[in-house]
């Protein structure tokens, strides 16, 4: 066995110094030294560390803000001919300003806020505030037989399905006031390997409004340990209650 485990190391040594060997094909040797010595980890690093300050979605302060950075960083390399294109957004300008949820009974918890991750506030959420709104849960929220011996009518869901179908069938159908979505933890992979990253939070958004005279309301994103969590709470007391503050805006202006 040792024998084996030792022959399998030397021809992986082996391999590995081949292939790291290798010529790049379409460059000169000097071409490929100044490249290398061009590249740095390190300045890669303190460029996304700069991007993740700004919630980047389309029609956005925060893209424009980046999109600055990158047009000002080029000019300083020594880039020629650098233009900042700006195009219009088809959709509406959003921009949040903050969003928070507290649970405020049976204990005080803060679920989420943007001032923790910018990612735990939908995109396209309204501004809102609202004190005591009861918790419920309805599972994927996206089934008739989720809401069925349920009356979600002015109250917050908790669900983890689509949050688009969410709001269509929780708020605008039964008149729910809002949404709080978390991965489905019974797929694997879905929608960002939930199982293996239980506490990553995905991007979301929620619809401005149904084409007609309903407007989209709000949805914070949880992760799925923090959904299963909730959930369990839900099904142990009769009444958990949460608080919701938020301030954003919907804009025609083109960042």
């Amino acid at each position: 066995m040792a024998l084996k485990i030792a022959g399998t190391t030397i021809a992986l040594f082996v391999l590995t110094s081949w292939l790291w060997g290798q010529p790049v094909p379409f460059l000169s040797e000097e071409e490929y030294d100044w490249l290398s010595n061009e590249i740095s980890g390190d300045a890669a690093y303190e460029h996304i560390r700069y991007f993740t300050q700004f919630h980047r979605g389309g029609g956005t302060p925060g893209l424009m803000e980046v999109a600055k950075y990158v047009e000002r960083r080029a000019r300083e390399y020594g880039l020629e001919r650098v233009r900042l294109i700006k195009q219009d957004y088809r959709r509406a300008g959003w921009a949040c300003r903050y969003g928070e949820i507290w649970i405020t009974s049976p204990q005080i918890e803060l679920l989420a806020s943007t001032n923790q991750v910018r990612l735990h506030l939908a995109d396209y959420s309204r501004t809102t505030h609202l004190q005591k709104v009861e918790l419920i849960d309805v599972g994927s929220g996206i089934q008739e037989t989720d809401y069925e011996g349920k009356e979600v009518e002015g109250k917050i869901v908790v669900a983890f399905g689509s949050a688009r179908q969410v709001m269509k069938h929780a708020v605008w159908e039964r008149g729910a006031v809002g949404l709080v979505s978390y991965p489905n933890p019974s797929v694997p992979g879905y929608p960002v390997n939930s199982l293996n990253r239980p506490d990553q939070i995905h991007w979301g958004r929620i619809p401005v409004d149904d084409g007609e005279d309903k407007q989209g309301t709000f949805g914070f994103q949880i992760s799925a340990r923090q959904g299963l969590e909730l959930v369990k709470l839900l099904k142990s007391e009769e009444t958990v209650t949460a608080r919701v503050d938020i301030e954003a805006d919907f804009s025609d202006e083109k960042w």
